[in-house]
C-alpha cells in the first residue's frame, strides 16, 4: 500500500510536517501469502472461540463488554479499581468507565448498521460523554490541527493531517469498512490504523478506533460478542505503536502480521474465559450445596450479568419479596460467593450492595 504523504503545515507561524495517509476506498492491499494465511488462522480462531460459549451467553458478554472497555480506557491511562465503575453514585473517572462499557455494548448491538459519519461522532460523544473534553469537542471532527505525543506540533512524535483533509479521509474510511469483499482481519487492521492516523476528533481517537475494531469483527464475522483485542494491545503497547508506524509507512504485512497474532491471542483469552467462569461456577454450586434457599441458587444464576447486586434487582430479575431477596443475597455472602460492600448514599442507612470478587478478579486490568 502506499505511505503516507508528508505535507508541510503552518501552526502559530512554524512550519511542521503533517502525515497524511492516502485514501484506502480504491487502494490494491495485496498480502504476502503468509500473512493472508495468518488472517485465515484468526479468522478461525475467532470463529472457534465464538462456538465454545455457554448458552447463558447473555451473562458471559457482558463480562466480555466490560473488560474490552475497561482495557481500552486503561491504554489511554484512564483507570480505577473496576468497583469504582460498578456504584452508584461513582467518581468521575468511575462514570467515564461506564461510559465506555455502554458504547462497547452500543457498538456491538450495532453490527448489523453501516457505519457512517454521523455514528461514528454518536459513539465519539458517548465515550467522552464524562471525561473533560471540552463539550463543543463531543461527536464532532476536529477543525484544528492535531497531533500525538508532545507538547504541540514542534515536538510530536506525529503531526496529524491538517483539519480541511479530515471529512474526505473519513469518509472513504466509511466506505471502506463497509465493503463485504475484504478479508475481516484485514479489514478490521486497515481500519484500526487508518483511523488513528486520521485522527479526526479532538480526543478519544484510541477509543474510538478501537470500537471499530469491534464493529468489524462482530460485522463480518457474525459475533455476538468478539473478544477483548484492547486487552491484548494493553500488554503489548510497544509493539501497537510500532506496528501503527510500519502501516504509516506503507509495510501493510508487519502491521496485518502483528494484528492477525493479537486476534489469535484475544481468542485464546477468551476460551480462558469461559473456562473460568466454568470452573468459578462450579466451586460456587458446592460452596452452596449446603444450603437450601432455593431463592440463592436462583441470583446465582443472575451472575456474571449483574457484577453488583442488591435486594430490589433480585426483587424485580425474580419476583420475590424483599425479605426473600435480602435472605438470599444474605446466603451467598455466607458461602463466601458474594461480599457485602455497603456505600453511604446520603440519606440515612447505607445502601446494602453485594459483589462478586472472584468475577471482579477476572476482568480487572489494574
Amino acid at each position: 500500500m502506499k505511505p503516507a504523504d508528508v505535507r508541510p503545515v503552518t501552526w502559530r507561524g512554524r512550519r511542521v510536517e503533517a502525515s497524511v495517509p492516502h485514501p484506502i476506498a480504491a487502494q490494491s492491499l495485496d498480502l504476502r501469502a503468509p500473512v493472508g494465511t495468518a488472517c485465515g488462522a484468526a479468522s478461525s480462531r475467532l470463529s472457534i472461540a465464538a462456538e465454545m460459549v455457554p448458552t447463558d451467553f447473555a451473562n458471559l458478554s457482558v463480562l466480555i463488554a466490560r473488560g474490552e472497555a475497561l482495557a481500552s480506557s486503561y491504554i489511554e491511562g484512564i483507570s480505577a479499581p473496576i468497583i469504582e465503575s460498578l456504584l452508584p453514585g461513582t467518581s468521575r473517572i468511575g462514570l467515564s468507565l461506564n461510559d465506555a462499557v455502554d458504547a462497547v455494548r452500543l457498538v456491538r448491538d450495532m453490527s448489523d448498521t453501516n457505519l457512517s459519519v454521523a455514528l461514528l461522532c454518536k459513539w465519539h460523544a458517548l465515550v467522552m460523554k464524562s471525561t473533560p473534553l471540552a463539550r463543543e469537542h463531543h461527536g464532532r471532527l476536529r477543525t484544528e490541527q492535531g497531533w500525538i505525543g508532545g507538547a504541540s506540533p514542534i515536538d510530536a512524535a506525529l503531526v496529524t493531517p491538517p483539519p480541511e483533509t479530515v471529512p474526505s479521509l473519513i469518509d472513504d474510511l466509511v466506505e471502506f469498512a463497509n465493503r463485504t469483499d475484504v478479508e475481516p482481519i484485514l479489514q478490521a487492521a486497515v481500519v484500526h490504523a487508518q483511523f488513528e492516523l486520521i485522527h479526526p476528533f479532538a480526543d478519544g481517537n484510541g477509543r474510538v478506533g478501537r470500537l471499530l475494531i469491534d464493529w468489524v469483527l462482530a460485522r463480518r464475522l457474525r459475533l455476538v460478542s468478539p473478544p477483548s483485542i484492547s486487552s491484548i494491545i494493553m500488554g503489548d503497547a510497544g509493539g501497537y505503536l510500532s506496528g501503527l508506524t510500519l502501516y504509516r509507512m506503507g509495510d501493510l504485512d508487519s502491521w496485518v502480521s502483528w494484528f492477525s497474532s493479537v486476534v489469535q491471542r484475544a481468542s485464546q483469552r477468551q476460551l480462558a474465559l469461559v473456562q473460568s467462569v466454568d470452573e468459578l461456577r462450579a466451586r460456587w454450586r458446592v460452596r452452596l450445596l449446603a444450603r437450601r434457599d432455593s431463592c440463592a441458587w436462583s441470583v446465582l444464576a443472575l451472575l456474571p450479568r449483574h457484577l453488583v447486586i442488591d435486594a430490589h434487582t433480585v426483587v424485580s430479575e425474580l419476583g420475590v419479596s424483599p425479605r426473600a431477596a435480602l435472605t438470599a443475597l444474605e446466603a451467598l455472602a455466607a458461602a463466601d460467593i458474594l461480599r457485602e460492600y455497603s456505600r453511604p448514599n446520603g440519606k440515612g442507612r447505607p445502601a446494602r450492595l453485594f459483589v462478586a470478587p472472584d468475577l471482579l478478579a477476572l476482568i480487572d486490568v489494574g
